[in-house]
């Protein structure tokens, strides 16, 4: 009670000394304990005191008779400053408490969760959480947020997801038509084998299309394969993108166009 006046004031040394008080009476209980840490999270939060702030929700948070209506703040607060000071398996423990709670936590909570379970290594449980968003907007025909997609995309790279992250790529370039987005799946694939030479026309001119930034190395393998096809407006293009190696082909895409 002394503590909570002063805390209320945001005057927290004065409340912090209220509270090592309470430490020092004899006798206390463990729900004695669970109050003092529960106002020791936000006096040392008010002092700057990360590490004090993370030892007391993590404490509060692992009181086994937390009362219910109080135990998704304090599974959040935990959390979230033990994910901030990088203990990894705490947060995803709390994250765990908070998934098995009813109702279930809201879309930010759920983020903060996301986080937790990727680094404490449960890239499932993070890639399953961070598509739920995606799939009920996909669902209701409505657009994915990027920062949804974004989170996706961050847990599939931690997980060494290479297809996953691919695939999310693919849809967020679908979705907000970032061109460079576009560049990174075009390089992919222009990196890998078993394209035809059609296949590399059409991914020079949606390399194109999109304002992507097109490097000489891409122009070059773009407007060598138009060439040799031989669709001279494609190799124009190339050309004029940087492309060289093959013959100019300015006076062929000219006399093409008059044809049309």
């Amino acid at each position: 009670v002394e503590a909570q006046k002063p805390d209320q004031a945001k005057d927290y040394p004065t409340a912090l000394a209220a509270l090592k008080k309470a430490q020092e009476v004899s006798g206390r209980t463990p729900y004695d304990d669970f109050m003092i840490n529960q106002f020791l999270v936000q006096t040392d939060i008010g002092l700057k005191d990360d590490a004090g702030a993370t030892a007391a929700a993590e404490a509060a948070a692992d009181y086994n008779a937390i009362p219910d209506a109080q135990k998704s703040s304090i599974y959040h607060n935990a959390m979230a400053l033990a994910l901030n000071a990088k203990h990894y398996d705490k947060a995803m423990a709390y994250a765990k408490n908070l998934a098995a709670m009813t109702p279930p936590p809201d879309a930010r909570t759920e983020e903060i969760m996301i986080q937790a379970y990727a680094y404490g290594g449960d890239f499932p449980a993070a890639t399953a959480l961070a598509k739920k968003p995606i799939d009920a907007a996909v669902a209701a025909g409505k657009t994915p947020s990027k920062d949804a997609i974004n989170l996706l995309f961050q847990v599939q790279a931690m997980a060494k997801d290479e297809a996953g992250a691919q695939q999310t790529l693919e849809l967020r370039a679908a979705t907000y038509n970032d061109p460079e987005d576009w560049q990174r799946i075009i390089d992919t694939v222009f990196g890998t084998k078993g394209e035809t030479d059609l296949d590399l026309i059409y991914l020079g001119r949606l390399l194109f299309a999109t304002g992507a930034k097109v490097t000489p190395q891409d122009a070059t393998i773009v407007g060598q394969t138009a060439s040799h096809l031989p669709f001279f407006g494609d190799a124009h293009n190339a050309q004029q993108k940087g492309g060289t190696g093959f013959a100019d082909p300015s006076a062929r895409a000219a006399a093409d166009k008059k044809t049309l």
